[in-house]
């Protein structure tokens, strides 16, 4: 007998468990469906000491999902859940924590927002998915000494998980009849939070920061879907996000984490490119979007290319271009270099059904190639200066 639920639901991500009484030790299949389409599944695996304390199994039965794009209200209310049963059936999780968001109620404001930008420090944000050459990238701008920062971030992202705490308390249906009434939850409007937490995060950097500039390379979607909150906060911010082709992203991702599914895999690059295609227009000006392909095999054009868009010197650009060529962090295959061909992959026939359902259509949609060409065709932008002028179509 398998029991579970779905605890809670983001706009971006569920949370729940399930357990199979009957094989304690089996860790359940869950899929996760909008309507009849199937988004996907998750491995209920997680450690989760609220299970342990109830005496569900050993408690590693939590899962997680995230979806490839945020889900708005009445896309969030459809989602349900199946635990897989080992002879095939589908066990459908109960809800149990996840009250439906409801449209923002109009609330006159009785407190002013707090001054929520840090208009002074001048960030630089390494957006991509894991595995697409944001680590090369990063430690090359470090080691020029002109920013300040670590080679991984993964604070930052924080952000979205309480702007969406806060919105899911305001929506909850006892708040918001609370919100109607005479009380101190409806004294205090919801923006202001949402400032509050902007401020945060600013005078986190500042007392961290010893300087104006520094950097932060967190690589997954949440990241790229909160750029223009990022920009909001840090008017001086400027962006770039490095891309690679779903062949080889999900090879090297095969690689390096092996215990990911395939199907983790193919989402994790989709995420990223949908996340990134649904806020570059936002970040007009102030970002770029470069191939990692084209960092990897022109250093040099890449560094003369960025070097007046992020203000360096000569000897920094030099800098860089050294680094590119020397440094390859985290490489997992023979060269950065490699373009794979399809036909050379050994995936499975259900391993292409997966590849060419979640990650073909956004492989045309940036014009890589399906076959031995790494693009569709040579007019495909190798590094494009997002909404300037200055835009490249290098080869």
């Amino acid at each position: 007998m398998i029991r579970g639920y779905l605890d809670y639901a983001q706009s971006f991500r569920i949370y729940g468990w399930a357990f199979d009484e009957t094989n304690p030790h089996r860790r359940v299949t869950v899929e996760i469906k909008l309507g009849d389409d199937v988004l996907g599944t998750a491995v209920a695996d997680t450690y989760r000491q609220d299970l342990r304390d109830s005496g569900v199994g050993d408690g590693r039965h939590g899962f997680s999902f995230d979806f490839i794009s945020s889900l708005d209200d009445n896309a969030l209310a459809r989602v349900v859940v199946h635990a897989l049963d080992p002879n095939g059936a589908r066990i459908p999780l109960a809800r149990i924590l996840c009250t439906p968001r409801v449209e923002d109620m109009d609330v006159t404001p009785s407190l002013a927002a707090p001054v929520a930008n840090s208009p002074a420090q001048q960030p630089l944000f390494i957006l991509g998915g894991a595995r697409s050459g944001t680590s090369a990238l990063a430690q090359a701008f470090l080691k020029t000494g002109l920013f300040w920062g670590q080679a991984e971030g993964h604070l930052l992202d924080l952000h979205a998980h309480l702007m969406e705490s806060v919105r899911a308390f305001y929506g909850d249906s006892d708040k918001r009849q609370a919100l109607a009434n005479d009380t101190l939850l409806a004294a205090v409007p919801r923006d202001f939070l949402h400032a509050g937490i902007n401020r945060l995060f600013a005078d986190v950097m500042r007392a961290v920061c010893p300087g104006a500039r520094w950097l932060d390379k967190t690589p997954n979607h949440l990241m790229i879907q909160i750029a223009p909150r990022l920009k909001a906060i840090w008017p001086e911010a400027q962006f770039i996000f490095v891309k690679r082709r779903a062949y080889e992203f999900v090879e090297s991702r095969r690689r390096k984490f092996p215990h990911a599914s395939f199907e983790q895999n193919c989402r994790a690059w989709a995420a990223a490119m949908l996340a990134w295609r649904d806020v570059r227009d936002s970040l007009n000006g102030a970002a770029i979007e470069v191939d990692q392909m084209f960092l990897a095999r022109r250093p040099q054009a890449f560094a003369a290319l960025i070097s007046p868009f992020l203000g360096l010197r000569a000897v920094d650009r030099q800098n860089l271009e050294l680094s590119f060529r020397l440094d390859q962090p985290e490489r997992t295959g023979s060269s950065t270099h490699t373009v794979i061909q399809p036909r050379s992959l050994n995936w499975s026939q259900a391993d292409w059904k997966c590849f060419e359902r979640i990650c073909g259509p956004l492989m045309d949609h940036f014009g890589y190639g399906r076959d031995d060409a790494y693009h569709v065709n040579t007019r495909y932008s190798w590094l494009e200066f997002v909404g300037d002028s200055r835009g490249r179509r290098a080869a």
